[in-house]
């Protein structure tokens, strides 16, 4: 698969409007109770049954293709909402090179650069990581592992790239319901050993084919780490092209105490 989905975690979502909420502490978080979109959920009744590799191949292809720029800030909360760090991030997105890649910037709430990373795949969709950070004596950082956690944040560079939309074998698992949608449950498998994940789960709303929410499991099945989306806005393209991104996202460590929201204040197109 020659296409790449960003670290920046942006969804081309056909809706017409999501339920937003007040800012509230972490452990009353809920995601709104539904979601509408442009199709109705029953529509995905009389459309033919489709492969679970057919699934993820159309959940991808829903992604935009035009270079992006995501700027916003990374927060993670203790229970009731009590701050533990933020950062602010930049992040750069281009899938129209031979190799595509995105870039990742973070920053303190001072202006200073604290981490930059790039990710990249290939034609073959193996994934690299760079870090282009020195310590204050001049060595060079070495990049991060996929499944490393941002500046010690429940999100993990495996969240912030989607790795898992392109592990290999799917197997749909089953039905379920998220926010209100029928989804379809689909079980992903990593292509190598990855610490607290044997594998994942993804629920994919039937009609739209866009992700609702993930989840990584350990070898026992328990859940270790739950995303969801929380909140998406409107991609300003075109007046009759609606498009929609992620506006908040969701990260937990099951059984930490804490999670980490990703809000996106600012997503535009790169021209």
């Amino acid at each position: 698969m020659n296409k790449y989905i960003t670290a920046a975690l942006v969804c081309s979502f056909s809706l017409c409007s999501f339920a937003s909420e007040a800012d509230k502490p972490a452990e009353a978080i809920k995601a709104p109770s539904s979601i509408q979109f442009l199709q109705p959920s029953t529509d995905a009744e009389a459309a033919p049954a489709l492969s679970a590799e057919m699934l993820m191949e159309d959940c991808i292809g829903r992604f935009p293709p035009e270079e992006l720029q995501l700027s916003g800030r990374l927060t993670k909360r203790r229970r009731y909402g009590i701050e533990m760090a933020e950062f602010d991030f930049v992040a750069n997105v281009c899938w129209g090179t031979a190799e595509p890649y995105a870039t990742y910037r973070f920053y303190s709430l001072k202006g200073e650069l604290v981490d930059n990373v790039t990710i990249k795949r290939n034609a073959e969709g193996k994934i690299s990581l760079s870090r282009d950070m020195k310590t204050p004596a001049g060595a060079q950082i070495p990049p991060p592992k996929i499944n490393e956690t941002i500046l010690g944040s429940d999100v993990t560079w495996i969240d912030a790239t989607m790795d898992f939309l392109w592990w290999k074998n799917p197997e749909l698992v089953g039905k379920g319901d998220v926010k209100g949608r029928d989804c379809d449950i689909i079980k992903l498998t990593p292509p190598e050993p990855t610490q607290s994940c044997a594998y994942g789960k993804v629920w994919l709303d039937k009609a739209q084919r866009v992700l609702m929410q993930a989840t990584q499991n350990d070898e026992s099945g328990k859940e270790t780490r739950r995303m969801w989306v929380r909140a998406v806005q409107k991609l300003e393209v075109a007046e009759d092209d609606e498009r929609w991104v992620i506006k908040d996202l969701e990260v937990e460590t099951t059984g930490s105490g804490h999670r980490t929201r990703l809000h996106f204040d600012d997503v535009k197109i790169v021209r």
